[in-house]
């Protein structure tokens, strides 16, 4: 790999998150709480992921 060159997987993971969140989001109308246990995650969890992605 080049040096100053990021890694696929470090560009590829937040786009999928970004889609996996909206999904579970549509899915549960909009419910957070609801979408969080879709997803297999914690409250807090989707709630930073969202933060994190400015999904907020």
């Amino acid at each position: 790999m080049n040096s100053g060159t990021t890694p696929l997987l470090n560009l590829a993971l937040p786009e999928f998150d970004k889609t996996l969140i909206r999904i579970a989001l549509s899915q549960t109308k909009g419910h957070r709480q609801d979408a969080a246990k879709l997803l297999g995650w914690g409250r807090s969890t989707l709630a930073r992921k969202m933060k994190v992605l400015h999904l907020d």
